[in-house]
């Protein structure tokens, strides 16, 4: 960093602190001004400002460093923006609610259960960047010598902000320039290995991340033939763009030591994945910000080396040190960033050719693309020079041709048989879509850095590795030891436990399990017992081997159950109050019978308006906030050979019944309240959709919305983190708004029918009623 620029660094600091004081390494800061003194943010702040003195015109980035403190969000959210003479910037920040871990239980039968975790009150300290999930670069910005004012609008908050600073931006310097300088040059190697053992996490950046059993090897460390022992971490919830872990652990003599880490990366053929390298809180050099990890479906012990392949030492002084290692893209950034830009050009070509076409163009037509698109060929030749300089990126940091690429090239070769045949794109345009999705799914793939780690090796740099896999005679001895022990169970405590189905699959019940032993099982002390079932419960209460309380079943099957006696009613039980008042008002109503509840709301679906902004803006239409404006667009869409999906089932004749104020029932619940005059035409709007409007009866909402063929369409509000997490390439030209309304005289009425809700019950015949009802509370809660 050039000596000026050391100088000029700006900073700006809490006034005060309600907790404790923040670490005192930014002593030498500069104190400024702020128009908000409260820097304990918790949701009655919505909003904080600063008004910064930057010295010179620069590029710099943003650090912010903070406590987190509990609350309901795992993360915690703001939205940021620079306002300066002549410009401003926003932006989103994201920053970690990071978990520290305590130690890992052993159970009385020798197995292991994961460590209780709460949130951590360490200082954090973060450079912001860009969350897009494939940038390695802070986030930067161009500000102009003179005042510049920071406003943070708070979205998640409950947090402390300790300070914010605005650093000039410098390269790192890399391991042969630090090498030959400072400390490096006169440290002596370090003659004593510290392990560190990757399943004893001190902290992470969210509680999922954790550890994890293996029995994949004898050579795992630690391993048994009898128990399961939680021996490594990471695996595939270890692989979003920001997600770390940390390490503490003790130096037992000043000098430099080798990184060496026992790692497996079998998930992503051919390609490598990254960790950034932090020690105490800073990167060594430059070489530590993208660590790569080779595919190998075995294990393998990774060196931190330097650009020349020689092993990269680290010094580090005698006493207690910090590792952490974060997800980052990697080398791949820069292919990733390309052709995902690429996906978005070819979603709007796909798009020109429907509005010309139509979605099924006629095989009989002659279409003259050329002349209805006239930016067409040069749009496709463009598209095929970033495919093929995507695909070489992707080529030359896996090392190898990689078949996972193999949608890159399928599709550079159709764009190349378009070129030079346009007439065949109409007849092939479902292939050409095909290929879109397999290449958008590629990127998602390639952006996803999964991997598993066993142990970690701060080493003496002479010392030899050891050996990370057995050898054959000794993963068959151990494999004979499994198979051994597993003819004499372990023996099981007498006591009765309480018995839980669960209808959701093998991840999603561990995740409950570990909830439950480190929740209502810590602090009651009363155990239960979970179990993976798919079918009704019905045959098991008739065979008397039924479960003391069932979650995440369908609605309607606990009114049936309610209806034959089988159910315990819940609205005298202690807790349910409290309930009540926590969920929606008609939540409730799918689980009462004849004034009584029988269950409790566990998800609750309604469905909600998604459209492309992009294609309304080039259309010039608005999006509808009522049924008669809805009824306008429908034609505008249509005339560009696109559709609007609305579905077709009951879940919308009942949002327009209800917007109405009739409900599908008397008041007495006895009789279907149809028989009059709004009822009807409610039912006739309803129709109309799909017989004067010719809308589809039936859509794969996804991927038409994904491709644009559906700029316009209903569907449940969980399909708002699919097109976040799976179609990155429409960041920004989409948004989700309400189901339309109908105009009353108190104004639009947004009701909405909320359908496909599952909930929780305890069965009547269970000896346990108490604690099943107590424990139905808890986890409802």
């Amino acid at each position: 960093m050039r000596g000026w620029k050391k100088a000029l660094a700006v900073v700006v600091m809490a006034a005060f602190m309600a907790a404790a004081p923040c670490s005192d390494a930014f002593a030498q800061s500069q104190e400024l001004t702020s128009g908000q003194e409260d820097f304990l943010w918790t949701g009655e702040v919505d909003s904080v400002s600063y008004t910064l003195s930057v010295p010179e015109n620069g590029s710099y980035v943003m650090e912010i460093s903070y406590r987190a403190m509990e609350s309901k969000s795992d993360v915690i959210q703001l939205e940021g923006e620079l306002v300066w003479q002549g410009g401003s910037h926003r932006f989103p920040v994201r920053l970690a609610r990071p978990v520290e871990y305590g130690r890992i239980r052993t159970l009385e039968n020798g197995d292991q259960m994961r460590a209780d975790t709460s949130i951590s009150r360490e200082l954090q300290r973060t450079q912001l960047r860009m969350l897009d999930s494939v940038s390695n670069e802070p986030l930067s910005f161009e500000l102009p010598k003179g005042e510049t004012k920071l406003t943070l609008t708070g979205v998640r908050t409950d947090f402390q902000i300790c300070e914010i600073r605005l650093l000039p931006r410098e390269p790192l310097a890399d391991y042969q320039e630090i090498r030959d300088n400072g400390l490096y040059a006169e440290a002596s190697l370090a003659r004593n290995t510290v392990r560190i053992q990757a399943e004893d996490i001190s902290r992470s950046s969210e509680s999922a991340l954790g550890a994890r059993y293996d029995r994949s090897d004898a050579l795992v460390e630690p391993s048994s033939t009898r128990d399961m022992l939680l021996n490594i971490a990471g695996g595939d919830n270890y692989c979003s763009d920001g997600q770390w872990m940390e390490w503490d652990f003790v130096a037992p003599q000043s000098g430099l030591y080798a990184l060496r880490i026992k790692a497996r990366q079998g998930f992503k053929n051919g390609l490598s994945v990254n960790r950034r390298i932090y020690l105490d809180g800073r990167i060594p050099f430059a070489e530590a910000l993208n660590m790569a990890f080779p595919y190998s479906t075995k294990w393998q012990m990774v060196s931190l080396t330097a650009l020349d392949g020689e092993e990269a030492l680290i010094y580090l002084e005698q006493g207690s040190h910090t590792l952490r290692m974060e997800v980052v893209p990697g080398p791949f950034a820069e292919a990733i960033i390309k052709v995902q830009g690429l996906v978005s050009d070819l979603t709007d070509i796909y798009r020109s050719i429907v509005m010309i076409t139509g979605v099924n163009p006629d095989k009989n037509r002659e279409y003259n693309l050329k002349r209805d698109i006239p930016q067409l060929m040069q749009a496709l030749t463009e598209v095929q020079k970033g495919l093929t300089e995507g695909k070489e990126l992707l080529e030359g940091e896996s090392g190898k041709r990689s078949g996972e690429l193999s949608s890159i090239t399928t599709l550079l070769t159709q764009v190349d048989s378009f070129l030079e045949e346009p007439d065949t794109i109409p007849v092939r345009l479902g292939t050409f879509k095909g290929n879109i999705d397999a290449l958008s799914s590629l990127m998602l793939s390639i952006s996803s850095q999964p991997l598993d780690l066993d142990y970690i090796l701060l080493a003496a740099p002479e010392e030899a590795s050891p050996p990370v896999n057995a050898g054959i005679w000794d993963n068959l001895c151990f494999e004979a030891g499994a198979l051994y022990t597993s003819f004499f169970p372990k023996k099981t405590e007498e006591e009765d436990v309480l018995t839980v189905w669960v209808s959701l699959g093998r991840d999603q019940i561990q995740v409950i399990k570990d909830m439950t032993d480190h929740g209502y099982t810590a602090s009651t002390g009363k155990k239960v017992e979970f179990s993976l079932v798919q079918q009704g419960v019905t045959e098991a209460i008739l065979a008397g081997t039924s479960p003391d309380v069932v979650l995440f079943s369908d609605n309607q099957e606990i009114v049936n159950l309610a209806m034959r006696g089988a159910l315990e009613p819940l609205d005298e039980c202690e807790g349910f109050d409290l309930l009540r008042e926590e969920c929606q008002s008609q939540s409730f109503l799918p689980y009462e019978y004849r004034e009584e509840t029988y269950g409790v709301p566990l998800t609750q679906v309604f469905p909600m308006m998604f459209v492309r902004t992009d294609i309304f803006e080039e259309l010039g239409i608005l999006p509808p906030a009522t049924w008669e404006e809805l009824y306008a667009v429908i034609p505008v869409i249509q005339r560009k050979n696109m559709q609007v999906g609305i579905p077709s089932s009951d879940q919308t004749f009942g949002t327009m019944l209800w917007q109405q104020g009739q409900g599908y029932y008397n008041e007495e619940r006895t009789a279907t309240a149809f028989q009059n005059q709004t009822a009807v035409d409610v039912f006739t709007g309803y129709a109309r959709l799909f017989t004067d409007y010719d809308l589809p009866v039936t859509y794969d909402f996804f991927n038409r919305f994904r491709s644009g063929e559906m700029p316009l369409a209903i569907a449940d509000y969980t399909e708002y983190n699919r097109l976040l997490l799976a179609a990155t390439e429409l960041s920004g030209k989409w948004a989700m708004y309400p189901v339309p309304g109908t105009l009353r005289e108190s104004g639009v009425d947004y009701s909405v029918l909320a359908s496909s809700g599952q909930g929780g019950y305890v069965l009547k015949d269970s000896d346990k009623r108490d604690e099943a009802v107590e424990f139905l509370m808890w986890f409802a809660q």
